[in-house]
This record gives C-alpha cells, structure tokens and sequence, in this order.
C-alpha cells in the first residue's frame, strides 16, 4: 500500500514540476530589453516628413577629445538616394527617457518635405527631434547604422529607367529646335554637348572635395576671381560659374518656350547648388541637361571625345517625360 503511495506522490510532483516549467517558459521574460517591452518605444519613422526632397547632413564631432575639424555638411536632393538614406531609419527604435545629460553632439539631420524635422545624435546614445527638450535613446546598433547612412555618396549615371524608343527621342528633338536657324541649331548643339561634358568631368573630378558645403574650395566655382589658396598659391577660379554663364547664353538664342524651360531649369539647380554650396543640386543639373544632351538635341550620340563616363551612354532621367515632350 505504501509502495503505491510513494508511486502516486511522485508522479504528483513531477506532473507539478511539468506545470511549473510550461508556465516559466509561456510567462514573459522580466529580463527582456527595455526595447520590447517600454510601452513608450517607437521609431524615428514616424517622426519623418512625408514626399522629402532634401536632406542635409551636419556632421559636427568625431566623438574623440581632439575635434578640431569644422562643421562637414552633406546634402541629398535625388528621390532614389534619399529614399534609401529613409530606409536606414526606418526601423531603428527610440525610448523615450528623462535623461537630459547630452554629451557630444555628433550629427544633425534635417529633413525637408511636406513638414520639416531634425534629428540631433549625441555620442552618448541620446538622440532629440526638432529640437525639443523631450530626449530620446538609441542602441549601440542604431548609433552605428546612422553613422553609415551619413557616408553620403554621389553618381553621376544612377537610374533605372528605361530610355525612350528613337521616335520618342526624335520627337522631343523636334519641338526643342523648332523655330531656330540653321545656324543656332548648330550652336545650341555644340554648346551643350560642351557644356555637358565638361560638367560631367568636373563632378568626378571634384565631388570628394566640393561633398562639403563648408569646404572653401566652393569660392573657386562660384566666383569669378582670383582665388588664394590657403598656402597662398593664387589661381584664377573657374568651375561651374562658367557653365553657367554658357547656359545663359543659349537663352539669348531664339528658343521656344520648351526649350527655354529646360535650360531655365539646368540654370535654376546649377544656380541653386552654387549659392547654398549643394553639390546635390548640381547633379540635378546635370541630369537634365544629360538628357538635353544625348536623348534630345544631339540624338542620336556622335562623340568626338570620349566621355567623363561611359555609363551615361545607356542612361536616361525622364526628361522627355518629365517636361511633355
């Protein structure tokens, strides 16, 4: 009788045990990050403008005790680079906190569209928006993720689209030359093709320097002057305020209003990357005038010379859609 007791009391315990054991391993973890359980977690998604057309990156320390560089400052104007640039933020998580010990700052981040927001990264992991006083923190990860998305790249022939059948093309070429002369079809061509390629060589050649809008080699493109380096080595400037002194002169052709339209609009990023120092809004330039180029006018492309870059002969940007042609 006792052997059966012992039996049924053991086989109790272990059935209590069994019980036991499910119910610690259904129970939530108590140990889990603050990331999965806060209820006040969310991410930098929702703090992001929606149709954003420009971002601009500041970085302002190297998050060492001996930071003695200025202020490097990096802007994104093409949709495709700052949607990937978005992408990178999309999933990372802030907590909010009532820490307000800010450390070093390290990035500013501003993003521009139907609103505006601004994201302030400090070396100790506390991360503000809009410059509020409410702070917010950020893992190690998530520290190193934005600090990858900010090695802000250029390209000079980066798109996917699929260029324009030849009738589309000779289309486009016809009401652009319309109206004009013999002679000013030949000049319009041959002071595009110019300018288009001295434009494209001039970004590979100086996109690592002129990437900084606060790097004084901008003075040189802007002006035209004698520059002094700061090792007082004296050069006459030269650069995009020439290109845009060429395209201004196309204006004085007798173009039609598609064509003044385009090259306006080569003028009006050229000008604006010239006068905020946004190496962005130069690749803009380019691209319209690219497909001005090769797509429009002088199609189909004859070269003389060999192209800054080979790729740009099977790339397209959309003028011809873009601007109705």
């Amino acid at each position: 009788m006792k052997k059966y007791f012992f039996i049924t009391l053991l086989i109790i315990l272990f059935l209590l045990l069994g019980v036991f054991i499910c119910i610690k391993l259904l129970s939530p973890d108590t140990n889990q990050s603050n990331a999965d359980t806060n209820p006040t977690m969310t991410t930098l998604n929702s703090f992001i403008p929606q149709n954003i057309n420009k971002v601009k990156v500041t970085i302002t320390s190297d998050g060492t005790e001996n930071n003695n560089y200025s202020n490097i400052i990096y802007y994104l104007s093409d949709l495709n680079q700052i949607n990937s640039f978005i992408d990178n933020y999309n999933q990372i998580k802030i907590n909010e906190t009532d820490k307000n010990n800010i450390s070093d700052l390290l990035y500013e981040i501003n993003f521009s569209g139907d609103t505006s927001s601004s994201f302030k990264v400090y070396s100790n992991n506390l991360l503000s928006i809009n410059d509020e006083n409410n702070f917010f923190e950020i893992s190690n990860d998530s520290l190193e993720k934005i600090a990858e998305s900010i090695d802000v790249k250029y390209y000079l022939h980066d798109s996917n689209l699929e260029k324009p059948s030849s009738d589309s093309c000779y289309n486009a070429q016809a009401k652009v030359l319309s109206n004009l002369s013999e002679s000013e079809i030949s000049s319009l061509k041959n002071s595009v093709r110019n300018i288009h390629s001295l434009l494209e060589f001039r970004l590979i050649d100086r996109v690592k320097t002129l990437k900084d809008a606060n790097n004084i080699y901008w003075e040189p493109e802007t002006v035209n002057e004698v520059f002094t380096q700061p090792n007082g080595v004296k050069f006459q400037s030269y650069g995009f305020w020439e290109y845009r002194d060429e395209l201004q002169d196309l204006l004085k052709l007798n173009l039609n209003d598609n064509a003044k339209t385009i090259v306006n609009d080569i003028l009006l990023h050229l000008q604006s990357g010239m006068d905020n120092h946004d190496l962005s809004e130069c690749f803009k330039a380019h691209k319209i005038l690219h497909d001005f180029d090769y797509l429009c006018i002088n199609y189909p492309v004859s070269l003389n010379i060999e192209p800054a870059d080979w790729g740009g002969l099977d790339c397209y940007y959309g003028l011809i859609e873009n601007y109705n042609l």
